[in-house]
């Protein structure tokens, strides 16, 4: 679906490279998390994505097309957007009404523009806050009503650019049980940028990104495994993947890649 071919970018002429020659497959129907410290290049992936920057040199494919190439409303019909702050993505001050504006700026009219901002905010909860202003909810409602607006212009991947950072942690299981949501029962593919390891355990593929370059890549098992790894990259690992690594150091005999604290147990 997505394929980024040794994409180079910078934001300043003088500056060093953000991105080194990134390569990168994304399938229909995945979901993805990336992760990386901050300034490794993960936001400017999910930009160079959506079109809202394009690459100095290599090429980010759509379905096979080069994203210079596409209409960015055309690219958009595809890969939507979720951004860390619902505030700067929220731009009417009822909730239907903010809803609407991605697809009526695609020139989707009623009935059909009235039947997906329905669905849309049925799909995350929302609603009964559809007559709402947006100011007025919780952190979290927030953020559903941005996916609700992403859902109304019904792309076929969404991109989450750290959409929990800013929540309390229930806000940020909504969202990501939403994301989930979207994959799983909506076929929705997903992209979930994060710094949160127990969202990233949730994914079918774990990606790493250090210093403009992907450096991990697979399952979460096989990336959570190689601990000593991804603490030189300056990232944590889960909590339980931690314990058991440190209980493998002092002899325990227990597998790689333990992700819960029921795989925990039952090892033990």
């Amino acid at each position: 679906m997505i394929e980024l071919k040794n994409v180079r970018f910078k934001y300043d002429e003088d500056g060093e490279d953000i991105l080194k020659g990134i390569n990168l497959k994304i399938n229909t129907g995945e979901f993805i998390s990336i992760l990386g410290k901050n300034g490794s290049g993960k936001s400017t992936i999910a930009k160079l994505l959506n079109a809202q920057i394009y690459p100095e040199s290599g090429q980010v494919l759509i379905d096979g097309q080069d994203s210079k190439d596409l209409d960015v409303w055309e690219l958009r019909r595809k890969v939507g957007m979720v951004f860390q702050n619902p505030d700067n993505q929220i731009v009417a001050t009822v909730v239907e009404e903010d809803v609407a504006f991605g697809p009526e700026n695609l020139g989707i009219e009623n009935p059909e523009l009235r039947q997906r901002v329905d669905k849309a905010l049925e799909t995350v909860g929302m609603e009964k806050f559809k007559l709402h202003a947006p100011h007025m909810l919780s952190g979290g409602q927030k953020q559903r009503v941005a996916i609700a607006g992403v859902l109304a212009m019904d792309p076929d991947l969404i991109v989450f650019d750290e959409p929990t950072s800013m929540l309390d942690p229930t806000g940020r299981k909504e969202v990501i049980d939403h994301a989930l949501k979207l994959n799983k029962e909506d076929k929705k593919t997903v992209i979930n940028i994060t710094h949160f390891m127990n969202e990233a355990v949730l994914s079918d593929r774990v990606i790493v990104i250090n210093e403009g370059q992907v450096v991990l890549s697979g399952n979460p098992k096989e990336v959570f495994s190689q601990v000593d790894k991804i603490k030189e990259y300056g990232l944590d690992v889960p909590q339980v993947s931690d314990l058991a690594f440190m209980l493998k150091n002092k002899g325990i005999d227990l597998p790689d890649g333990i992700l819960t604290i029921e795989e925990l147990v039952d090892s033990l």
